[in-house]
Order: C-alpha cells, then structure tokens, then sequence
C-alpha cells in the first residue's frame, strides 16, 4: 500500500507509471504465487494497481478468478466484472452479466441504462460487421 500511495503523491507522473505502480504489482503477483493474497482488500489493493496502470484484461483474471471469490459480496464482484468488460468493449459480456444482476435487483436505474447503451453498441457492431460482409461480398464480385 505504501507504494501505491507514494505513486498516488507522486508530482511526476511518468515515474509514477513507470516504477511505482510496475513494483506494486510484482509485488503483488509474487504475493499470489507464494499464496499469500487471502484477504479482500489486498485483493482490492491489486485491482487498484491495475486499474491505475490500465491493465482491464489482467483484472478481469483477477476477479474472475480463484482472487476474485476473496470478494465477498457478489454485487461488488459483479460491479468490478463489469468495469472490466465495459473497458474491454466485451459487450456480449457485459449484457449477460447485466441481465444477471437486474433479476437480481430490478430497479437498479444506472444498471439499465449501461444494459441499454450495451446493447446499441452491439446492433452498432452487428451493423459495422454487415456492412464490412458486404463490402467483401461486392469486392469479391468484381
């Protein structure tokens, strides 16, 4: 944590990025291979750090892997799944887990708003993927 805080107090920025957050996360993952990542909030700790480095794939591992069950309220472990399928632009993923938590919670206003912008980025992405089908088709003629 303390070097996670110094990167955050950091006035540059590059070194920030460049040695302070790279070492916490060596740090981290040497934690996870001797096993001694058994808390949540070092496993929050850790999808800080990659967060802050811009990493999405690397936490949605985390958080759907065995690290990710150190979270104890799913919801929060829905939510960070999220984030990480809303970055990665994994819309599918991102619908199927939004459909998921609003039987869970029905109300829940922002969770259908990301839902329905989920899924125009999908009808935007079957019609971009169409129309380059088209455009083969036709060149494939000439």
């Amino acid at each position: 944590m303390s070097i996670v805080m110094q990167a955050h107090k950091s006035t540059d920025g590059s070194l920030a990025n460049s040695m302070f957050l790279p070492l916490a996360e060596k740090l981290m993952e040497k934690y996870v291979a001797e096993k001694k990542l058994d808390v949540e909030e070092e496993v929050k700790l850790y999808l800080m750090v990659l967060e802050k480095q811009g990493k999405p794939e690397k936490r949605l591992e985390v958080v759907q892997g065995p690290l990710g069950k150190l979270i104890r309220k799913r919801e929060e472990r829905n939510r960070l799944e999220l984030e990480c399928h809303l970055s990665l632009q994994r819309w599918d993923d991102a619908v199927r887990l939004l459909t998921a938590m609003l039987r869970e919670n029905p109300d829940h206003w922002k969770d259908i708003e990301v839902y329905i912008s989920c899924q125009i980025e999908r009808y935007k992405e079957s019609v971009r993927e169409a129309k380059e089908e088209h455009e083969m088709k036709k060149r494939g003629r000439e």
